[in-house]
């Protein structure tokens, strides 16, 4: 297949969601039942409303809200006309109004058009009440051109809220034909004044990865490529391939190298742009795929001068997502990481602090706060020199249902008996020490099968207290 010059592609081996059956089966919506949703869930993205609320969003819409800066957190999940969505949730936005919320959603759908048979479609899930209810739009835009050729699937995986209040929503196009390649063409940016109305600002380079305020400008980071703008409606820049990169002796990387850099993540601190950048195994020459070679963190003062000149140094890892406070750069992901030298040396903060997947939100100019799951969450009130879990609820044990006795659902787990009394809403502790499992009920017993060699459990006061019986050859326990 022939692409046009100037467009970079991507191979991709992530597994998106794929859009459901048309029919509706039993079975085929379940609603979560206890407390905390899921525990150990991990959340994708966080963001604060106008109103100081924090909201993120992870798996199947699920929610966590707070309104006291992550100190106690609720739960709930994002729902349109009742029912539960679909797609994947890729990024969330405090967008509209003091209650306002945007978020995207992805999903795999026939294409439209096109050569290959299934392309990403991308929807807007709106709330204008801090997230209590949603609605869903389907994105105005499903293909995108460059010199003559459209490209469909849509797949926008950020949002960005500007200095000015305007909202940028950027990705990539995405196709595939067997749901296991998905072919990432080019980079795009819409905008939107209302977060309803869109209008396309660039389709270019890309795929892109990172939007970031740079000093009452703009700067967009992705497959090599560096785009920079006032106001995020005109945008120029460069692919890599065109810039000068030299390590901190002067050698240049060679064109390859540059060529194969994905600037993954972009920060401007102390008048310095700081990417993190993954140099990926090329196939053929000009597609990337997820093969990694090398790791940079790339500085420069001045990138999008004449010059067009930065700085490689080569890292172990990449460091998250990355936030510019008073202290220096701060990096959240497998870790909290800083540095005081523009991103040249890291140093770790805090190795408990785990969001691998970026939810993470600058509440203050040194204030973040970090969702790792349903039940973790850090904050650093000192520029990311020191993290304190906020969060740390008990959680429940992964429960296997093993059926309805007297009224009451039993579940066992860990060699425990749990029991809940409300369908399923809430659990509590039966019995522990309890191995064994099958458990039926004969009268008003209860036998549990499974508790070790020649015998069964027996309770007669419907779990609370259990008694080991010895089944011989021929005989029966009594």
């Amino acid at each position: 297949m022939q692409f046009p010059k100037g467009l970079v592609i991507g191979m991709s081996l992530v597994l998106l969601a794929v859009e459901g059956a048309w029919g509706q089966r039993v079975g085929d919506e379940w609603t979560p039942r206890r407390g905390d949703l899921t525990p150990g869930l991990q959340y994708t993205a966080l963001t604060q409303t106008g109103t100081g609320r924090l909201i993120a969003v992870g798996q199947g819409g699920a929610l966590m809200i707070s309104d006291d800066g992550g100190t106690n957190w609720t739960f709930d999940r994002i729902e349109v006309g009742g029912r539960a969505i679909t797609g994947v949730v890729t990024d969330i936005e405090g967008f509209g109004g003091p209650a306002g919320v945007v978020a995207l959603m992805i999903e795999v759908v026939d294409s439209s058009g096109g050569r290959f048979p299934f392309a990403v479609r991308t929807s807007l899930l709106r709330s204008a009440d801090n997230g209590r209810t949603w609605t869903s739009q389907v994105f105005p835009f499903e293909s995108a051109q460059f010199l003559g050729t459209t490209f469909y699937g849509v797949n926008l995986t950020g949002l960005h809220k500007t200095p000015g209040g305007i909202l940028l929503a950027y990705g990539t196009t995405t196709v595939t034909s067997n749901f296991i390649v998905y072919w990432s063409v080019g980079g795009l940016i819409y905008r939107s004044n209302d977060g309803s109305t869109w209008t396309e600002a660039k389709f270019a380079f890309g795929p892109l990865s990172k939007i970031a305020d740079a000093g009452g400008r703009l700067v967009a980071t992705g497959l090599s490529t560096a785009l920079d703008s006032a106001d995020g409606a005109g945008w120029n820049g460069y692919t890599m391939s065109s810039a000068s990169v030299a390590t901190p002796d002067g050698t240049q990387l060679p064109f390859e190298t540059r060529r194969a850099l994905w600037l993954q993540d972009v920060a401007v601190v102390g008048g310095n742009y700081v990417a993190q950048a993954v140099q990926f195994i090329p196939k053929d020459g000009f597609i990337s795929t997820s093969r990694i070679d090398a790791l940079y963190t790339l500085v420069s003062p001045s990138p999008f001068d004449g010059a067009r000149a930065w700085t490689a140094y080569e890292q172990p890892r990449l460091y998250g997502n990355s936030f510019a406070t008073g202290g220096g750069l701060v990096g959240v992901g497998v870790g909290a990481y800083r540095s005081a030298n523009f991103g040249q040396s890291w140093t770790l903060a805090d190795a408990t602090v785990i969001a691998p997947e970026g939810a993470t939100v600058q509440t203050g100019p040194s204030t973040l706060v970090t969702v790792g799951s349903s039940n973790a969450a850090w904050r650093s009130t000192n520029g990311g020199s020191s993290w304190t879990k906020i969060w740390s609820p008990p959680v429940g044990p992964n429960l296997r249902m093993v059926g309805t006795f007297f009224g009451t659902l039993f579940a066992t787990t860990n060699n425990e008996i749990w029991t809940s009394l409300d369908n399923g809403l809430t659990w509590q502790l039966r019995a522990a020490g309890q191995n064994g499992f099958g458990m039926e009920q004969v009268g008003n017993r209860l036998i549990l099968g499974g508790a070790g060699a020649s015998s069964v459990r027996v309770s007669d006061d419907q779990g609370f207290t259990w008694q080991t019986r010895t089944v011989g050859g021929n005989s029966s326990a009594t």
